[in-house]
C-alpha cells in the first residue's frame, strides 16, 4: 500500500512536473493547517468543558449544500431558541463551503456566530468522549425540515435585509419597469438542472418525479399578467427558457441580472409565489409568505404547516390507468415515497397537473387570498374529509400536527369520487 502510494506520487511528479509539485504542496499545507487547528482546538475544548457550570458553549454545523435545508433549518433553530429560551452559547460553521447561496450566508452571520474554526472545535469535541452536551443541532435529532409544533406561526422572521439591500432590490424592480404600486409574483418550477449544476458528480435522477415542465405554467402566468401582476420565473440554474409572450413576464432565471441576492430578495417581497416544492420556496416559508403549491408529490410530504394552497400530481396504476385513491396511497406507501424507484417498483405512473389545472389552482388561490372566494358547504366537507383520511396514515402526527394549508377546492371537487373513496 505504502509502496504504491509513493510510486504514484513519483509518477505524477515525473509526468506533470512543477504543476503536480505545487498541487501536492498546497494539499500538504492544507493538511498541516487542519492538523494544527485540531491540535489547538483540543485544549480549548477541555477548557470549555471545565467552565460549563458557568458558561455552556455548544458547537454545530449549518447544512449549506442545498438551499432548502440551508434556509429552513436555520430559521427553525432561531424559532426554537425564542420559544425554548436556550441557555447555551451556540457557535456554528458552514458544513459546505462555499455555501449554496452567498446572500443567505451573509444574513445568517448577522444573527448567529459562524466561523470556520468552529469546525475544528466541533471535531475535537466529538473526538473526546463525553461531548454530547456540547453539540448544537439546528433541528431536533431525527427531525426533517418540518414544523409540527407550529413555531413559525408563533414567531416573526429572524433574518432581515439591510437598508442598502432594500434599496438595491427596489432599484432592480424600477429598472425592470415596475412602478411603485405594481405587484409581482415569483414562479418557482423545479427541474433537474439546479441539482446537476451544483453537484454534477451525483446522480439526481431519483428526484425526477418532482420535476414539471415550465411550459405548462404559461397560461397561469399570462392570466396573472393580465390581472396586472408582474411574474418573475425564478431559478439559479434551469433547463429551458420560459417562452411567455407578455411584457410583464420576466424569465429572471435566464437573465444576466440573476444573482444570489435577488434570488432571496424577490421571493421575500413578492405578493405570493407559485411553487412546485423545491429549495427556494423555503424562503417563502421562513418569511411567512403565502404560496400556491402545484404538482405536489408525495401527498404525505405536503407542507401543511404553511399558509398555502396545494394541489397534487396524480398517481395511476400503469397496468390499468386507474388512479390511486388517498387510502391506496397510504396502503402502498406511495403516500410518502421519496425515490423514483419506489413508484416504479409499485407499478405507479406519475401524472403532472395540466396547464388548465395549474391555472385553476392559481386563480383559486388568488381568490382565497383576496377574500373573493365563496367557500361552499361542499368545499368545507371535502376539506375535512381529505384531512380525516390522511389522518389514517400512521405517520400523520409526525408531519401534520399544525395544519394551515388548504387543499385546492377545485381539485377535491373534481377528484373526490375516486381520490377520497
Amino acid at each position: 500500500m505504502a509502496i504504491s502510494f509513493f510510486s504514484r506520487q513519483y509518477q505524477q511528479l515525473r509526468s506533470e512536473g512543477t504543476t503536480a509539485l505545487r498541487r501536492k504542496l498546497r494539499r500538504l499545507r492544507l493538511l498541516l493547517l487542519r492538523f494544527l487547528s485540531l491540535a489547538v482546538a483540543i485544549p480549548v475544548i477541555l477548557l470549555i468543558r471545565a467552565i460549563r457550570p458557568i458558561l455552556w458553549i455548544r458547537f454545530g454545523p449549518i447544512r449549506s449544500d442545498v438551499l432548502g435545508h440551508f434556509v429552513f433549518n436555520t430559521e427553525y433553530y432561531l424559532c426554537r431558541r425564542d420559544k425554548s429560551q436556550f441557555t447555551s452559547l451556540d457557535l456554528f460553521y458552514f458544513e459546505h463551503n462555499p455555501p449554496v447561496n452567498s446572500q443567505w450566508a451573509l444574513m445568517i452571520q448577522r444573527v448567529l456566530t459562524v466561523h470556520s474554526f468552529i469546525f475544528f472545535l466541533d471535531k475535537a469535541n466529538r473526538l473526546i468522549p463525553g461531548g454530547t452536551r456540547h453539540f448544537a443541532r439546528l433541528l431536533p435529532e431525527g427531525r426533517g425540515s418540518i414544523d409540527p409544533e407550529g413555531l413559525l406561526a408563533q414567531t416573526e422572521p429572524h433574518l432581515n435585509f439591510t437598508s442598502e439591500e432594500e434599496r438595491l432590490g427596489q432599484r432592480f424592480l424600477e429598472e425592470t419597469g415596475l412602478r411603485q404600486d405594481e405587484r409581482f409574483v415569483c414562479l418557482i418550477v423545479r427541474d433537474s438542472a439546479y441539482k446537476n449544476s451544483i453537484h454534477p458528480a451525483v446522480d439526481w435522477s431519483y428526484h425526477d418525479y418532482r420535476d414539471s415542465h415550465i411550459d405548462t405554467y404559461r397560461c397561469a402566468a399570462c392570466a396573472l399578467a393580465e390581472q396586472g401582476y408582474w411574474v418573475f420565473r425564478m431559478g439559479k440554474a434551469v433547463q429551458d427558457p420560459f417562452q411567455a409572450n407578455h411584457p410583464r413576464i420576466i424569465d429572471y432565471a435566464k437573465s444576466d441580472d440573476r444573482n444570489d441576492f435577488l434570488d432571496i430578495w424577490l421571493v421575500t417581497h413578492c405578493e405570493f409565489a407559485i411553487t412546485t416544492g423545491t429549495g427556494l420556496d423555503e424562503v417563502c416559508t421562513v418569511f411567512r409568505r403565502k404560496y400556491v403549491h402545484v404538482n405536489q408529490i408525495p401527498v404525505g410530504g405536503t407542507r401543511s404547516f404553511t399558509p398555502s394552497l396545494v394541489t397534487f400530481k396524480q398517481l395511476r396504476w400503469k397496468s390499468s390507468g386507474v388512479p390511486l385513491s388517498l387510502r391506496e396511497q397510504i396502503a402502498t406507501g406511495s403516500i410518502y415515497a421519496l425515490h423514483k424507484s419506489a413508484y416504479d417498483n409499485l407499478g405507479i405512473e406519475i401524472v403532472d397537473n395540466t396547464p388548465e389545472e395549474i391555472l385553476e389552482a392559481v386563480l383559486e388561490f388568488e381568490a382565497l387570498r383576496t377574500g373573493s372566494y365563496d367557500e361552499t358547504r361542499e368545499d368545507m366537507e371535502l376539506q375535512a374529509r381529505f384531512w380525516a383520511i390522511l389522518g389514517e396514515w400512521a405517520a400523520f402526527g409526525k408531519y401534520h400536527n399544525s395544519i394551515q394549508a388548504t387543499v385546492s377546492p377545485s381539485f377535491l371537487r373534481k377528484t373526490h369520487p375516486w381520490f377520497l373513496a
